[in-house]
């Protein structure tokens, strides 16, 4: 029901920035004035992560930097940046680089970063050791409140290869409804 419009609205004929305008039961047109919402300004989350050393021994530990950039012109509000480790890397330990909680359970480390601001970085580093496996899959996601102008590139896959092959990154993306990027390291 819209105040001073009658007594219901039944069709809607447009909106927008400037207000509403809708037909009541008696046909006439009915505009609503500015302020009615707060136009939305996208956010476009990228994520991206790095690892150091490339390669480990046995009791080494690999340094995994995962980055969280806002490339877009609004701010990103509740934002959270989640790591998820395999079985075979064990985490010792995480930290952010801007105020925020992180919660680590079974191999998940999950950052609440709160906000980011346009063009501002924020970054997660968790130290992680190897046991027994050559190659680990790691995936990376993060995600705010306000809608992303590129959502494909908020989800990582990232592959950590420390077998003896020669190689280096490689992007290859994984189709389904939300694309991944996906980073093999050798």
């Amino acid at each position: 029901v819209v105040p001073d419009a009658g007594n219901e609205v039944r069709n809607l004929i447009r909106w927008g920035e400037d207000g509403l305008a809708f037909l009541n039961e008696k046909q006439i047109v009915v505009i609503r004035a500015k302020g009615l919402w707060k136009p939305i300004t996208p956010t476009d989350l990228v994520v991206s992560m790095q690892r150091k050393p490339d390669k480990v021994t046995v009791g080494q530990s690999y340094t995994l930097t995962v980055t969280a950039t806002n490339n877009g012109k609004g701010e990103a509000s509740g934002v959270v940046l989640t790591l998820s480790l395999p079985e075979d890397l064990k985490l010792v330990s995480s930290t952010l680089s801007k105020d925020g909680q992180i919660t680590p359970v079974n191999g998940v480390v999950a950052a609440q970063i709160g906000s980011i601001k346009p063009k501002e970085k924020v970054t997660l580093t968790v130290v992680a050791t190897p046991v027994g496996a050559k190659k680990f899959m790691c995936s990376v996601v993060v995600r705010a409140n306000e809608p992303d102008a590129h959502p494909e590139n908020n989800v990582l896959d990232y592959e950590l290869d420390n077998t003896d092959d020669p190689g280096q990154d490689k992007r290859i993306i994984r189709h389904d409804t939300k694309p991944r990027q996906r980073v093999v390291r050798r």
